[in-house]
């Protein structure tokens, strides 16, 4: 009889081990979600920039709604512009002080509208 009473106070105290056990890992994880919500209350009160601010000639350009595009210098829109510069201004003096540093296309919106119904 001994013996079974000593056994059961052994589970018992087992038991109160591991509740205690299980209560601290509880009290841990509690701790943890309480700093990973005042880290995302920090985030959301000083929020950073995700994008870059846009350039004032930039701003400007959307208020025109156009779309500008660079013409790649070996396309064939590139040279026949380049052509054209070339063939007008032959044998004039400030031919040769002047070359081409960019070539923009331009794409207002529905201009193309616009055109086709003058046509």
């Amino acid at each position: 009889m001994l013996l079974t009473l000593s056994d059961i106070e052994l589970a018992q105290d087992m038991l109160k081990k591991q509740n205690e056990a299980d209560k601290n890992k509880k009290k841990k994880a509690a701790e943890v979600c309480v700093i990973i919500r005042i880290f995302f209350k920090l985030v959301n009160l000083f929020p950073q920039k995700s994008e870059e601010e846009d350039h004032p000639l930039d701003k400007n350009y959307e208020m025109l709604n156009c779309k500008l595009e660079m013409v790649k210098a070996g396309s064939a829109d590139y040279k026949l512009i380049e052509k054209y510069f070339e063939n007008t201004n032959k044998g004039s003096w400030w031919t040769s002080a002047k070359k081409i540093i960019n070539i923009w296309k331009m794409d207002r919106k529905d201009e193309v509208i616009l055109i086709l119904d003058h046509l």
